[in-house]
């Protein structure tokens, strides 16, 4: 990537080379102000380090703003030959960045259908609401448990900003009936934190008792039956005669969920 500016001119050079190897050669020059020219270039210069599906939605949203027909027509050539399923989640968020509402459903689409593949770690960066839209979206395919291990990673990495909304809208039951028996442990926690109205078939918490884990199962169902879980009531009429070692308070349950995932 070249770049070239003076007070009232702004000039671009991108050689973008997309999946196929075949190359476009783009030069823009335009009237601008400096303010606009500054901000530009502090993401361009580096353009040299930065995947073509960062410039690409970026040169985009240039092309819409300047009402350039050609550039626009050219990279919008570009983007449908490069969009696949390894590019998709940073061209998702890319258009989410620059608004291209086109571009955001092509891209959720393409992440969706191809979840299993998709680059996990770029999953994992997207917004809330991005992931969010991925899993509710028709079009999703995945087997239930990797699907259930996924969200169960994503969660840690946004644990800040985990509601009640968001647990709901990324475990539904129909497309994750199944949890993986190593990631039981940690949605059952989150189902408890997130989401204590949720009972009975096809809540989050019942699919984790129901995921297989001879351990999981049976400290689960104890500690529920005994009223040592939030949700349940209050910890202190948990009754005394029943009480297991190390599940008679919150933080006692929880480090007794790590220590389940260390045997798991």
């Amino acid at each position: 990537c070249g770049v070239g500016v003076s007070w009232r001119q702004l000039d671009l050079t991108f050689h973008l080379t997309h999946r196929t190897n075949t190359a476009i050669t783009i030069t823009i020059t335009t009237a601008i102000t400096i303010a606009i020219a500054i901000t530009i270039i502090a993401d361009m210069t580096i353009a040299t380090a930065i995947p073509r599906q960062h410039i690409g939605a970026a040169l985009k949203y240039i092309a819409v703003y300047f009402g350039n027909s050609a550039l626009f027509e050219k990279i919008c050539a570009f983007i449908v030959k490069d969009l696949t399923w390894q590019t998709a989640p940073t061209y998702y968020a890319e258009a989410d960045l620059y608004d291209l509402e086109k571009l955001s459903a092509a891209a959720a689409r393409m992440c969706a259908l191809h979840f299993p593949s998709a680059d996990h770690d770029e999953l994992i960066l997207l917004k809330t609401g991005l992931f969010s839209t991925i899993i509710e979206s028709p079009h999703l395919t995945c087997d239930s448990k990797l699907l259930s291990r996924r969200v169960a990673d994503y969660c840690r990495a946004h644990s800040a900003e985990l509601t009640s909304e968001l647990l709901l809208a990324i475990t539904p039951a129909k497309k994750m009936p199944e949890i993986a028996p190593k990631e039981a442990l940690y949605l059952y926690e989150r189902a408890v934190l997130y989401l204590p109205q949720e009972k009975g078939r096809g809540s989050l918490r019942q699919r984790c008792m129901d995921a297989g884990n001879p351990f999981i199962q049976t400290w689960l169902k104890r500690a529920l039956w005994l009223d040592l879980l939030p949700c349940a009531g209050d910890i202190t009429t948990a009754k005394n005669e029943h009480v297991i070692p190390g599940f008679t308070t919150q933080s006692n349950l929880q480090t007794a969920g790590v220590e389940a995932q260390q045997v798991l």
